[in-house]
């Protein structure tokens, strides 16, 4: 059971029509821009106020951030509240730092050691596996990815978080670094093309996305691609698949200039498809790789607002 899909979301503010147009549109037929525009409105009010239930009631009814807040507060609480239950596996203390220290880190590869002095790595990384079981954290793991299945080449000591709501995540931000009104004001007011750029919002959202439209009978992973050589910062957000082909998913706002990570990891594992989730309208690009011999690359725009249909942006990639 995850919260509340951005689909879901719209559904409860009468948006039906509105998901069914977008449903309509594809890569070759973008939507309307009045339509676009709307669903990146619908999607900034979604980060902030998330998929829990109870949060997504309280927005249709009052449409008031604040209250919003402290239903995500008490919500918060109840989890650390529960925690004691648990101490004779796990350090109830030990478990709220970690889960703080997660939304500090989310996205970021996580570093045990910056949870808190005084414990043991074994220590962390239990209760780190324990917040998973929960479904409160959701690893991204690390592949080489130079096939299928990804899981076959991962690297667990390359892991990232996912916190399990973006609403819930700026909270925890809130408690663990004080004033975050600067975000949360960014969000509201940024332009679209700045909006997936602010902190871990977009990644987050994209994450859990591609997590809740799995087949939800089994635990599904996550994965992405960072190069290990020494003092590099190349990274692909996400790695995917499709008829037994990798497919990277990068997370953009910028132009193709601003993707040389994923124009790296294409021309290392040999792949000419790739997609890109931003908060541009459907669409495509080809990309000339003059550092592999003129080979073309393509881009696939599948829109922040419509991972649900990822699926679909992807038809069209060949073996």
């Amino acid at each position: 059971m995850y919260p509340m899909t951005f689909d879901e979301f719209l559904e409860a503010n009468g948006q039906q029509l509105l998901i069914e147009a977008r449903n309509q549109a594809s890569i070759d037929n973008p939507l309307p821009e009045p339509l676009h525009d709307k669903l990146v409105e619908f999607l900034r009010t979604y980060m902030l106020v998330g998929g829990m239930p109870e949060v997504v009631k309280t927005w249709v009814e009052h449409h008031d951030y604040v209250r919003c807040q402290e239903v995500q507060d008490d919500i918060v609480v109840t989890y650390e509240d529960d925690f004691p239950k648990y101490k004779k596996n796990v350090d109830p203390v030990l478990l709220r730092q970690t889960l703080r220290s997660a939304a500090v880190q989310v996205t970021k590869k996580f570093i045990y050691s910056k949870v808190g002095s005084g414990y043991k790595t074994a220590e962390v990384k239990k209760a780190v596996e324990l917040l998973a079981l929960a479904g409160i954290l959701h690893p991204v793991t690390h592949t080489d990815a130079n096939g299928l299945p990804l899981g076959s080449e991962e690297d667990k000591s390359y892991q990232k978080m996912l916190l399990l709501d973006t609403g819930l995540l700026l909270r925890l931000l809130n408690m663990s670094l004080g004033d975050i009104s600067d975000l949360t004001t960014q969000i509201l007011t940024a332009s679209a093309a700045d909006l997936a750029n602010k902190g871990p919002m977009a990644e987050l959202v994209v994450g859990l996305e591609l997590l809740h439209h799995l087949s939800p009978n089994i635990r599904h992973d996550l994965y992405y691609w960072v190069r290990h050589a020494k003092n590099s910062q190349a990274e692909v957000d996400y790695i995917s698949s499709y008829l037994q082909v990798v497919v990277p998913v990068e997370v953009k706002a910028d132009t193709q200039g601003g993707m040389k990570s994923l124009w790296f990891f294409m021309r290392d594992k040999k792949l000419h498809d790739a997609i890109r989730c931003s908060m541009e309208n459907f669409g495509k690009f080809d990309y000339v790789d003059n550092e592999d011999n003129g080979e073309v690359r393509h881009v696939r725009i599948c829109p922040m607002y419509a991972v649900a249909q990822i699926e679909e942006v992807k038809q069209g990639i060949e073996k």
